[in-house]
């Protein structure tokens, strides 16, 4: 039986060998433009579309250091770049950004700043996003690469806390007075405040209450009086171990009840500025197109 499970094994895995070669002679086939039908490129980009982001940026990275052009250098390294992006490896992402900055490769700046706009968006890096993308909105001359730009600058303004400044950026953009409803909703919508939270918290589940989490809320009043009522029944009945033992269950989910009215009162103010980010970014984020790599060219 154990000899007839490692066969069963063995040949998922010659299964799995082949039809990532497969894939890869396909891409090969659809992607004549592929560094002269490297089978390293073909590779890395049929692991790409299959969405096996952390190999493929291993596979674009051996490609980059085997580069001897500059252009195709920082090509495979951006390829490397998105790929560790799209596998939420943002540091990872960054240092593969950074390489390209020595090389002498100017058709990647645009393809490479809107990038960099994206991982640090997605690091909650809001002032360096909003730089990277701002710069694009005053340089590019691309007008999908300038409205995903006003919009990423935008929305990491926004979480910034420096919406005053969106109707500035936006100007005369042909979204402007979607993107600036979008700001002024969020800077009228009503926020909560953490200390009134904490505060209603003395009541159990009022705090939760306050900030719209009415189930974390009636949780919360129901824990908090049963325990109320071991601690009388325990005391009545001079039953003191039982009693401490309630006592300390109750202290800790009364102390619950206080801090989760401030956390409820932070994620209610996050749910409204993410909501605010999301209706300014609508564009999808760009795509490079596969066919012309190592040269980056991004379809919107």
């Amino acid at each position: 039986m154990k000899e007839s499970s490692t066969s069963a094994a063995n040949r998922g895995k010659r299964g799995n060998v082949v039809w990532r070669l497969l894939v890869a002679a396909v891409a090969a086939v659809a992607c004549p433009c592929l560094a002269l039908g490297s089978d390293t490129a073909a590779f890395a980009v049929a692991l790409l579309e299959e969405g096996d982001y952390a190999h493929s940026a291993l596979e674009f990275r051996r490609l980059a250091a085997a580069s001897e052009n500059d252009a195709e250098t920082a090509g495979w390294y951006w390829l490397a770049a998105y790929s560790h992006f799209l596998d939420a490896a943002p540091e990872r992402a960054t240092a593969c950004a950074d390489r390209i900055e020595s090389l002498d490769a100017p058709a990647i700046d645009e393809p490479l700043s809107l990038l960099r706009g994206d991982i640090a968006y997605a690091s909650r890096k809001w002032d360096e996003s909003s730089f990277y993308f701002s710069s694009l909105v005053r340089s590019t001359t691309n007008a999908a690469v300038r409205s995903y730009a006003t919009e990423g600058a935008a929305a990491a303004l926004l979480r910034a806390g420096r919406g005053a400044e969106i109707p500035l950026l936006v100007g005369g953009a042909a979204d402007a007075g979607r993107i600036n409803a979008a700001a002024e909703r969020h800077a009228s919508a009503r926020r909560r405040s953490p200390t009134l939270g904490g505060l209603l918290g003395l009541v159990p589940g009022l705090g939760h209450a306050y900030s719209g989490e009415y189930a974390n809320g009636l949780r919360s009043l129901l824990l908090n009086s049963l325990f109320i009522w071991a601690m009388v029944e325990t005391a009545s009945d001079d039953d003191w171990a039982l009693f401490g033992v309630s006592a300390f269950f109750e202290l800790t989910w009364y102390s619950g009840s206080i801090y989760g009215g401030i956390d409820a009162a932070h994620r209610h103010n996050r749910r409204i500025e993410e909501a605010a980010a999301a209706e300014i970014r609508s564009m999808p984020p760009p795509r490079p197109a596969l066919a012309r790599v190592p040269f980056v060219t991004l379809e919107f």
